[in-house]
């Protein structure tokens, strides 16, 4: 089960996991760890070879001006178990093929002693050259069994997308399978025009994949908006065109919910999308004049001045946001998994934070012979902020993105990134042992309403077995309960209810 470290305030050198235990205070039970499964990597493909490997194919030398020029030297790699093409091949196997066929007649024409006088005469016999060629045969650049090993290298896989439906896993709803790019309405957004009648494109910021540029009265928009272009970093790829594909589309599908960033129009690796004015959570949380005040003074926890209340009502709004992610298809059916929840992913649009940044989701599929869900996997699971299944990669269901909401309400009690003075490796064995991150004592002993609510709230979301954790709705639910009994009225202006059905 879990276990929970407390530190005292007054001590803040004397913070860690063994000061005291919420299992020793009777707040939590106690149990045996769960044990550690680690995945293996998959083996990398050899691609060195040997210096004797490598010969010397065609050499043409000619004097310049009194000097020895090496015009070309064309080397050709041996086929032998020890070395393996590039999977770059794969693409091009046919276009090289036919190099390979007709290089060596142009050459033999560059070389001839008599050379054409005009260009005419050089195109000519150079055309005769190529298309009258006889068909020559030519060995395969690399083994059949070779060509196969490539294709499933990690390399190979990495460009391509994800394979989605399986014979045993298929896709829930007809959308998850299509793509609704608006590109001739993108096009028609003149950069130029914008920046001779307003201001010039703005860049905002970056995220992992993309850059963000604010444009004021966009065309066709007549509002602002922002433009996110791949970044310079990334190459275009299947699996790039994937991601962005199903962050729009995720955004087209929730475009009822107000608790979802808009989008307006999506085009390959970019996107329009709703500007957000008022930052995000992690903006809310630590001001940069805090974050300043913080690392002069050398402290643990400065208060930022927001009430209990401001940091319930974000803690509110967060649920709701995830909740409606989960069961925009239909109340407790969730089809799309956000797999990336952090504070970061809610942005303040007019006093409401909205949840954004979909490019990680992963959409949940049907089994038809167990009749239920198909769970998911992830390559990469990076971070202090994720939950005990993701760090043992482990099949995933969207009950992830409820782990990672229980941290985001941790942030908002704690003012504290998850296991701060851990290493990133030392956190994540820490939850695969079902330890949780420390609390000053105070905030964990705290009988405020409002610091109550909150803790509850990240106790349902943090169990170390998914089957356990309470769902995104039950949460938002019982959050919106617990606000409507302290500030009524509240969730009137937001356009909420209690009500499970929105």
């Amino acid at each position: 089960m879990l276990s929970m470290g407390i530190s005292k305030r007054k001590s803040p050198t004397n913070r860690g996991r063994s000061l005291k235990s919420a299992t020793t205070s009777g707040l939590l039970p106690s149990d045996d760890s769960p044990s550690i499964s680690q995945g293996q990597k998959r083996k990398r493909l050899s691609r060195q070879g040997s210096i004797i490997d490598i010969a010397p194919r065609f050499l043409l030398v000619c004097s310049v001006t009194g000097s020895l020029v090496v015009v070309m030297v064309v080397l050709q790699l041996a086929v032998n178990s020890n070395s393996v093409k590039s999977p770059h091949h794969r693409f091009h196997k046919n276009l090289t093929v036919q190099r390979a066929s007709h290089h060596p007649r142009i050459y033999h024409f560059l070389g001839h002693e008599s050379h054409p006088s005009r260009w005419d005469s050089f195109v000519e016999t150079l055309r005769s050259s190529v298309h009258n060629a006889p068909p020559k045969a030519v060995m395969p650049l690399i083994s059949k069994a070779k060509e196969l090993e490539v294709a499933d290298s990690f390399e190979y896989q990495g460009r391509q997308a994800d394979v989605f439906e399986t014979s045993e896993c298929k896709a829930m709803f007809p959308w998850q399978l299509q793509t609704f790019p608006t590109c001739n309405s993108m096009h028609e957004t003149d950069l130029i025009i914008n920046a001779a009648k307003t201001s010039a494109p703005v860049f905002l910021t970056s995220g992992f994949w993309r850059d963000v540029w604010l444009l004021h009265n966009a065309t066709l928009y007549d509002r602002t908006v922002v433009l996110k272009t791949l970044r310079f970093m990334h190459n275009v790829t299947l699996r790039n065109l994937d991601r962005n594909r199903r962050d729009a589309l995720v955004m087209e599908r929730l475009t009822k919910s107000p608790w979802i960033l808009d989008v307006y129009g999506f085009c390959g690796d970019a996107g329009f999308y709703e500007y957000a004015d008022g930052g995000d959570i992690s903006t809310a949380l630590w001001p940069k004049a805090l974050d300043e005040l913080q690392q002069k003074r050398k402290m643990r926890h400065v208060n930022n001045l927001m009430t209990r209340q401001q940091k319930l009502e974000i803690g509110v709004q967060a649920a709701i946001g995830l909740a409606e992610l989960h069961n925009f298809d239909g109340e407790g059916r969730a089809t799309v998994a956000h797999t990336d929840i952090s504070p970061a992913q809610y942005v303040n649009v007019r006093g409401r934070y909205k949840l954004q940044d979909f490019n990680r989701v992963r959409f949940i599929r049907w089994s038809k012979s167990a009749n239920q869900t198909c769970p998911y996997n992830v390559s990469s699971n990076p971070g202090k902020n994720r939950s005990p299944e993701e760090y043992k990669y482990q099949p995933q269901t969207e009950m992830v993105d409820v782990y990672s909401l229980g941290n985001l309400f941790y942030m908002l009690l704690q003012m504290e990134w998850p296991f701060k003075d851990e290493t990133t490796q030392k956190a994540k064995d820490l939850v695969q042992d079902g330890y949780r991150p420390s609390f000053y004592e105070d905030v964990w002993n705290s009988d405020d309403p409002y610091d109550v609510t909150l803790k509850k709230a990240m106790l349902m979301c943090h169990e170390q077995e998914p089957a356990n954790r309470s769902s995104a709705r039950e949460v938002a639910n019982y959050l919106k309960t617990q606000l409507e009994t302290l500030n009524p009225g509240v969730l009137q202006t937001w356009g909420e209810s209690i009500s499970t059905t929105q």
